[in-house]
């Protein structure tokens, strides 16, 4: 589990610095403060960065640069601080303090563009973008045209097939409803007929009685699978979209809950480079869809369903009574390990700082109706 966090040189932050953090993390902010970003860089983190990660976070942003030929040109630039792809700085993610040989990410540019098309540099920032991690591990370089690959050692040109890529489940802000269906179906997938699906089912209860849920084809072509549930006092199956946004958000943070742990336990054993990656559920909005009444019951669900399958959970809020939620559940359970994580810029709207609000001090921001956001 991560006990701290420092980001050096990624995107918005120059050197963020959070001096401790808990089993479940509630992070706050006004708008472009870098919650967001922040959940990017414990993506990046803790995948070791692979280069399937690396552009699914610029697509998400719109930062692949669409030739008339149909490719794409990743602008890697993007993810560093200021854009500058001729900075020397690096990225650095990792816990404060971590030394060499730990589990730490970095990533930097080798001012190279051998054979790019005249097409592709016009869309692309001067240099070859290279990422790299250290401790001595294989160099991830990925190539402005979209080619990449592992290369065995520094100075060499061997490449070779990289390992399966792992990525801890990550649930986004966007798109309660479909946007996810397909991942969830593959994280159902992977706990399926285990007891960790019968503890999704029972998780369900403050929200919906179901019986049981599968994942069916759409029946339209390439259109994916969707849930259906059985619930109490229903003989037939239904969509569980129809049960409502509250309930498929609620089924979905359970699902990434139960889904981290198996994550992180396969990552471990398929590929060595992840041996001590930290088991993660990041959530992005975590209460996008859900009744402020039911803020509460989602917390102690969070808390003790972290605490039971040794999961770390990272989540953003925009809303005040999820914070009030959070409070309230972390006070009525001794064993809560959670914290609060206020992001805020200086003054001078370049550096960002932390600010860490334990549970001693919660029960007074929630008395007092403290601005937190």
């Amino acid at each position: 589990m991560l006990t701290s966090l420092e980001i050096k040189n990624f995107r918005t932050f120059s050197h963020l610095f959070i001096e401790r953090l808990g089993r479940v993390n509630l992070i706050l902010g006004k708008n472009k403060v870098g919650k967001t970003t922040l959940l990017e860089a414990l993506r990046l983190y803790a995948s070791a960065w692979p280069p399937t990660t690396v552009m699914s976070i610029l697509d998400e942003r719109d930062e692949i640069a669409r030739l008339p030929n149909g490719d794409g040109i990743l602008l890697l630039h993007s993810l560093f601080r200021g854009r500058d792809p001729e900075r020397e700085d690096e990225i650095t993610i990792g816990e404060v303090g971590e030394q060499e040989g730990a589990f730490l990410a970095t990533a930097d540019f080798e001012m190279e563009r051998p054979g790019q098309s005249d097409e592709a540099a016009a869309y692309s920032p001067v240099g070859r973008p290279r990422l790299k991690m250290t401790s001595g591990r294989l160099n991830c370089h990925v190539h402005p045209d979209g080619r990449w690959g592992y290369m065995i050692a520094s100075g060499t040109q061997k490449w070779k097939v990289p390992e399966p890529p792992h990525e801890p489940p990550c649930l986004r802000s966007v798109g309660v409803q479909k946007k996810h269906e397909q991942t969830i179906a593959d994280w159902w997938d992977a706990i399926s007929l285990t007891d960790a699906e019968s503890r999704v089912v029972d998780a369900m209860r403050p929200v919906a009685l179901l019986r049981g849920v599968r994942f069916v084809s759409d029946g339209r072509r390439d259109a994916g699978r969707k849930a259906i549930a059985r619930i109490e006092g229903f003989d037939e199956p239904m969509p569980l979209a129809t049960l409502g946004d509250g309930v498929v958000r609620m089924f979905q943070i359970a699902v990434g809950l139960e889904y981290a742990a198996v994550y992180a336990q396969r990552a471990r054993e398929e590929n060595a480079t992840l041996k001590n990656a930290p088991p993660l559920l990041l959530i992005d909005e975590v209460d996008a869809g859900i009744h402020h009444t039911l803020h509460v019951d989602l917390w102690r669900f969070i808390f003790r369903t972290a605490r039971l399958l040794d999961v770390q959970v990272f989540a953003t809020t925009h809303s005040w009574d999820c914070v009030k939620g959070f409070a309230e559940a972390i006070a009525d359970d001794d064993e809560a390990d959670g914290l609060v994580v206020r992001l805020e810029r200086d003054e001078d709207e370049v550096a960002t700082r932390a600010i860490v609000i334990d549970r001693k001090k919660l029960p007074i921001i929630a008395r007092d109706a403290i601005e937190v956001r």
